[in-house]
């Protein structure tokens, strides 16, 4: 089996957000399995593709090029030249340009080399990468190849597309065969029964659709149409972090026993009087770094220690209105009301489009200035580590959340997660109002202010209690994270491969 996985995301070019981990750390998974795996992402101008290509494509007289990246696993390749080379990985302006040229090249890059004895699995992840399967599948049709295709949806977007933008950025026609759950038809024909709605196409195109999480299926399920419904199902992401690498970085951190209890305090109180501000941070891009500089230069919001320390409240994730943190600034007179000593750290990555949610955000630390900080940027691995390792709670307060990485890293560093009650946070976080010590945090509805501030308050006031549930809850987290791996989702994902194929 060879299984061709599309992604606009990688660890080895660009990185925005949860996908780049999912798709590599998925198709490592599958590759230790002995599966045949080649991952294709373009390269927003992160590497030369053109220096060493192994194929050029020549379209609309610009000059695209197919590379292989050295020493990586799977096998990797990158694809570069034209719109390709925009840094910004989710332009909206050049999205869509973006998306069907890196289709297109991918396409006929593979035409010369897919052969019909061969069983092919393309696998494209989210809508971004959804052409490269609409133009696999009219190749596929034409030559009669053995292939078979997953959409996978890590978020739902609900952007549409015009049939003239489809075929023109595809090289099709309308009238180009393509198969799917109407069978062999023409483009035209599965557009007009998707309403133009680029994942319901993909639904009807893809020979399944996969998600990340049961709570989240329902609502890929409900988009993409009753037409679609028999064929989603779901792959679990799972921590990219482990108790025994929480438990490294500790004791590097703090020279002390990571399972004493003492040491949690011991490292949050570093880290709130002193460590917090010495951070180094990173940025997607140096445009995004100098304006997100210049937004805390403009509100003098320069870090600073806190003067005492006290519970810690986390919330680590990209600036996104999805991820609530404007509703969580706007409920913090309510947090301080309940527990006055209350510690609360925002570690947001920025991106093009969040000047004015971060504005919002740094507004607030002026408003409580002995009870919030801001990190803006992405830390590193090991500090992200200790951040949530010296936390009472990290909350989610999201709108909507696939699966939610964050919440099983936390997890595994034996931090409960104060929780939005939406797609895949409701099937990883259990309720310990329910579960008891066998909790893993608690569950909100979503945008309810009393419910997260009296969910929150009363996780961090059993886990920093002299409870013995607070150390049965902590280690209840590292085990419940543990439960979640690649090995575990790759082998389900191969699962589903050879129920399409076979």
């Amino acid at each position: 089996m060879r299984v061709l996985f599309f992604t606009f995301e990688s660890l080895y070019t660009k990185r925005v957000g949860g996908l780049a981990e999912a798709s590599i750390r998925l198709a490592r998974g599958l590759a230790s399995k002995g599966v045949r795996v080649e991952v294709y992402t373009p390269t927003h101008g992160s590497v030369n593709a053109c220096k060493d290509p192994v194929n050029r494509v020549l379209i609309n007289n610009v000059e695209y090029c197919v590379a292989k990246l050295e020493n990586t696993s799977p096998l990797h390749y990158v694809i570069g030249g034209g719109v390709l080379e925009d840094p910004e990985v989710y332009n909206p302006q050049r999205l869509v340009e973006k998306s069907l040229v890196y289709a297109r090249v991918v396409a006929e890059h593979l035409e010369k080399e897919l052969r019909r004895e061969e069983f092919i699995v393309a696998h494209a992840h989210d809508w971004h990468s959804f052409p490269v399967l609409l133009a696999l599948s009219a190749l596929a049709t034409r030559m009669r190849l053995r292939l078979r295709s997953v959409y996978q949806v890590h978020l739902l977007s609900r952007s549409r597309i015009s049939l003239d933008e489809l075929v023109r950025g595809l090289g099709l026609t309308p009238r180009t065969l393509v198969r799917g759950a109407l069978g062999v038809r023409s483009l035209e024909e599965y557009y007009r029964e998707s309403g133009g709605y680029i994942e319901k196409l993909a639904g009807l195109v893809a020979d399944v659709v996969v998600t990340v999480s049961p709570g989240y299926a329902k609502s890929v399920m409900r988009a993409m149409g009753p037409s679609s419904w028999s064929r989603v199902d779901y792959v679990y992401n799972a921590s990219p972090v482990t108790w025994s690498e929480v438990e490294k970085v500790v004791a590097s951190r703090s020279g002390r026993n990571p399972r004493d209890p003492a040491t949690r305090v011991e490292l949050r109180s570093r880290l709130l009087l002193s460590d917090l501000c010495s951070f180094k941070l990173t940025y997607p891009s140096k445009h995004i770094e100098e304006s997100s500089k210049r937004l805390l230069d403009s509100y003098d919001a320069v870090c600073k220690p806190f003067k005492k320390t006290g519970p810690l409240l986390v919330s680590v994730g990209r600036a996104s209105k999805q991820k609530g943190l404007d509703f969580l600034v706007r409920s913090l007179d309510k947090f301080v009301a309940e527990i006055p000593d209350l510690r609360v750290l925002l570690v947001v990555a920025p991106t093009e489009y969040s000047g004015d949610l971060l504005r919002e955000i740094v507004e607030h630390t002026l408003l409580f200035p002995d009870n919030l900080r801001v990190l803006v940027g992405y830390t590193s691995r090991e500090d992200t580590i200790v951040i949530y390792y010296a936390a009472s709670a990290t909350v989610m307060p999201s709108r909507s959340e696939p699966f939610g990485l964050v919440a099983l890293e936390s997890m595994a560093a034996g931090t409960p997660v104060a929780a939005s009650r939406v797609g895949g946070l409701q099937d990883i976080v259990l309720d310990v109002r329910r579960a008891g010590s066998k909790g893993t945090g608690v569950l909100f509805n979503p945008l309810d202010v009393r419910d997260l501030v009296e969910s929150t308050t009363y996780l961090i006031r059993v886990v920093e209690s002299q409870d013995p549930r607070a150390g049965e809850i902590r280690r209840s987290c590292v085990e419940r994270a543990s439960e979640f791996t690649w090995e575990k989702s790759a082998e389900r994902l191969l699962g589903i491969y050879k129920s399409i194929l076979y």
